[in-house]
C-alpha cells in the first residue's frame, strides 16, 4: 500500500487537498474568532474548483457579521488550523450540501442559527450548537445554586 495516505478521521487536521480528496459535504471547524473561549468556528465543504494554480476549496458557513455565505478555504480559516469535525457516507454528501446550500443569505443568530447550528443542520437536517447547550446548564446551574443559598426570609 505505498503512497496510501491513512484516512482522516474526525479531529484531525486537514489541509485544502484533503478537503479535494473527500470532495464535498465534510464538516469542517477551525479555533477561529473566539478559540480563546474553546469555541469552535463551524463550516460545510462545499466544492473544489479547478483554478489555473491547482484548486480552491469553498466553505459554507455562518458568521455574525455576514450571515450565512461561501467562502474560500483561507478565509475560512483565517490563519488557523482547520480540523475534520464529520465527514458524511458519500450517498449522503450531496444532501449535506443541499441544505447549506438552501440557507445562504440567512442571518446569523447566536442562540438559534449559529455557525454550529448551521453547520449541524446542513449535516444531520437538525439545527443544535452544543456550545449553546452548554452555556444554557452553566447558567441553570448558576440559578440553582443561587436560589439554594439565596436567604428566604
Amino acid at each position: 500500500m505505498g503512497g496510501c495516505k491513512p484516512p482522516i478521521s474526525p479531529g484531525m487536521p486537514v489541509s485544502p487537498a484533503d478537503a479535494a480528496e473527500g470532495r464535498s459535504g465534510l464538516a469542517v471547524r477551525c479555533a477561529g474568532y473566539s478559540s480563546r473561549f474553546g469555541v469552535w468556528h463551524h463550516g460545510i465543504v462545499r466544492r473544489l474548483l479547478f483554478v489555473p494554480v491547482g484548486f480552491a476549496v469553498e466553505i459554507i458557513h455562518n458568521t455574525k457579521g455576514g450571515g450565512v455565505a461561501v467562502v474560500d478555504w483561507h478565509e475560512f480559516a483565517a490563519g488557523n488550523p482547520v480540523l475534520l469535525h464529520r465527514r458524511p457516507e458519500s450517498v449522503y454528501a450531496a444532501d449535506v450540501v443541499a441544505r447549506a446550500e438552501a440557507n445562504i443569505g440567512k442571518p446569523y443568530y447566536l442562540f438559534a442559527q449559529n455557525c454550529e447550528h448551521f453547520a449541524s443542520f446542513g449535516f444531520t437536517g437538525k439545527a443544535e450548537s452544543e456550545s449553546v447547550k452548554a452555556v444554557g446548564w452553566m447558567v441553570a446551574g448558576v440559578l440553582a445554586v443561587a436560589a439554594l443559598t439565596s436567604d428566604s426570609r
